[in-house]
C-alpha cells in the first residue's frame, strides 16, 4: 500500500495551526494549534533545529497506526528542501522504537499535488472545513523529543 503525507501550516509558522494528513484506502489527519507550537518553541529555543525534529514527529503521530498495513511507499511532501535526510533519519528512528525492521527505503521525498487527498485533507483541516481526527498536546510532543 502506498501512503501520501501533506502538510499545511509550516510547523515554524506560530501564527498558524499545523495540519499534517495521510491518504491511501484511509485518511487520517493531525493539528497541532498554534499555542502548542508557540510552547514547544519557547520551552526548547532552538527553533531552526525543532522544526525538523517537530515535523518528523507529527508525521510519525500521523502515520503509527498505518505501520502495521503491508506498505509499498510513504511519499512525503517535500516541505523542507535540504533537509530530507535529516528528517527521514528522526522519522525512522521513532518508527523503529515500535517496528525494528522497518525499512528506511520505504521513505521517499515527492512533490505531493494539490489534487492529492492528503493535501485536500489538510487544507481542509487548516481552513476549518473538516475536524482533524486528533489534536497533539504538548506533553505528547515532548514524550518524543
Amino acid at each position: 500500500m502506498k501512503i501520501e503525507i501533506d502538510q499545511s501550516g509550516k510547523i515554524e509558522d506560530t501564527k498558524k495551526h499545523t495540519v499534517i494528513a495521510i491518504s491511501n484506502e484511509h485518511s487520517y489527519s493531525i493539528v497541532i494549534k498554534r499555542g502548542t507550537k508557540r510552547l514547544l518553541f519557547r520551552k526548547l529555543k532552538s527553533a531552526k533545529a525543532l522544526k525538523f525534529k517537530l515535523f518528523a514527529i507529527c508525521v510519525y503521530l500521523t502515520l503509527k497506526d498505518f505501520l502495521d498495513i503491508d506498505l509499498e511507499l510513504i511519499s512525503i511532501d517535500e516541505e523542507y528542501e535540504g533537509h530530507e535526510k535529516d528528517i527521514q533519519s528522526e522519522l525512522v528512528n521513532l518508527i523503529r522504537k515500535n517496528h525494528p525492521s522497518f525499512d528506511k527505503k520505504l521513505i521517499r521525498f515527492s512533490r505531493i499535488s494539490k489534487n492529492s487527498r492528503a493535501h485536500i485533507l489538510a487544507y481542509s483541516v487548516l481552513k476549518g472545513l473538516k475536524e482533524a481526527d486528533k489534536e497533539l498536546s504538548e506533553k505528547e510532543i515532548m514524550l518524543l523529543i
